[in-house]
């Protein structure tokens, strides 16, 4: 019964239309590093308001004539069925024309192909980021504890000389051509990092011809070569997807994994590993406390979260671990069905009848009126009763 509800109001909640108010704007904002104007992109969440103390975690965008609103929409979307937290974005404009027909992103992120080293616009550029546009975004901003940084192709590269910065900790590199010459600082830095990593890549069937092969192989030389349980990788690669189509067919997933430690449980399909922990409570517990040191977030624990442990409780028939993880939900939720539920099975499989009658009804008189398919939660209590009469 319990799966029945939850799978009910999943559905509901999916369903769901929304609106929300457009916090999105542009602006020009003068380097004295670079000693020019960058034009900067900035999407505030739709409960951003400067009268509370929340903050957000911030994810910075270059390419942000087009990789921002990508990176926006998918953003908006995940953070409304509370996959991911609500985001403060911020791209950067690179597509421009700057000299010689040539971008500026291609100036931008400037290195030596030989070496691997930042060299000319690339050393100040990431001087500007640093020392310019992130206190920037910080003293005007509500910004937590969480950055991440995305790129595509060859910004999708210049993300990795963020490695070392603590302050970044989320890392989505669209297509990148990662040249050899950076392989052994990457494997060193990330290897050696005590700050929770997550990175996310990816590739397609049509991307360009000189990307796919490089990125494969360093999936399988470097990336998944870096044993620290603190780095969380993840690379996909997708068919029929071309280097301009990844930017819209990656985000989701790009999303969700940097994003994997805040996430729904229900969301990680995770079943088979978790039916094998000893205590599920003790799981959800530790997870709480990993989205506040890691996120900078401090959450009450989610319905969906416990209804979803007492499912797999259930798997495990822990029928005490159930009775007070029921406990948890009605203290936290007094009004759902959900504990209540919890408790009638629990006391049901220790054939306590009574007390399994007692929190089934009170689980049924929680329900309200508009749930088309009432008539199926008095099953439980119909069958207690007629157990009880037997009895």
């Amino acid at each position: 019964m319990i799966k029945v509800i939850f799978s009910i109001l999943c559905s509901w909640i999916l369903s769901l239309n929304f609106v929300y108010a457009q916090k999105t704007y542009s602006f020009n904002f003068h380097s004295d590093i670079l000693n020019e104007n960058q034009t900067i992109r900035i999407h505030l969440p739709k409960s951003y308001t400067e009268e509370d103390s929340t903050k957000y975690p911030l994810l910075l965008s270059f390419d942000g004539e087009y990789l921002f609103y990508s990176i926006m929409g998918t953003s908006e979307n995940l953070s409304f069925r509370e996959i991911i937290p609500e985001t403060v974005i911020v791209g950067i404009d690179q597509n421009k024309e700057e000299k010689d027909g040539y971008p500026q992103r291609w100036y931008d992120c400037d290195y030596n192909y030989g070496t691997g080293k930042l060299k000319d616009k690339g050393v100040k550029f990431m001087a500007f980021i640093q020392n310019e546009l992130i206190p920037y975004i910080n003293n005007n901003y509500k910004i937590g504890a969480f950055y991440s940084i995305a790129g595509h192709s060859l910004t999708a590269n210049y993300i990795n000389y963020f490695l070392d910065d603590a302050r970044f900790k989320g890392f989505i590199s669209i297509s990148p051509f990662i040249p050899e010459s950076i392989e052994d600082n990457i494997k060193n830095t990330l290897t050696v990092s005590s700050k929770m990593t997550y990175y996310f890549i990816c590739t397609g069937s049509n991307d360009l011809s000189g990307h796919i092969p490089q990125i494969k192989k360093q999936d399988s030389l470097l990336f998944s070569q870096i044993h620290n349980d603190k780095f969380n990788y993840l690379l996909k690669d997708y068919m029929n997807e071309n280097h301009m189509s990844l930017v819209t067919r990656s985000m989701v997933d790009a999303l969700t994994h940097i994003y994997s430690g805040y996430a729904p449980i229900y969301t990680l399909g995770i079943d088979s590993v978790l039916i094998k922990e000893p205590n599920l409570l003790t799981y959800l517990f530790d997870r709480y406390e990993n989205i506040k040191y890691t996120y900078g977030i401090n959450i009450p624990i989610r319905e969906d979260d416990l209804t979803y442990i007492s499912w797999l409780i259930e798997e495990q028939e822990n029928w005490d671990e159930l009775k007070e993880i029921g406990d948890l939900t009605i203290k936290i939720f007094p009004n759902s069905v959900y504990g209540y539920y919890m408790l009638g099975l629990s006391q049901e499989k220790k054939n306590n009848l009574q007390s399994a009658l007692d929190s089934y009804k009170m689980g049924y008189s929680k329900l309200g009126n508009n749930i088309s398919n009432k008539e199926q939660f008095y099953d439980d209590i119909k069958r207690i009763e007629d157990l009880l009469r037997i009895k």
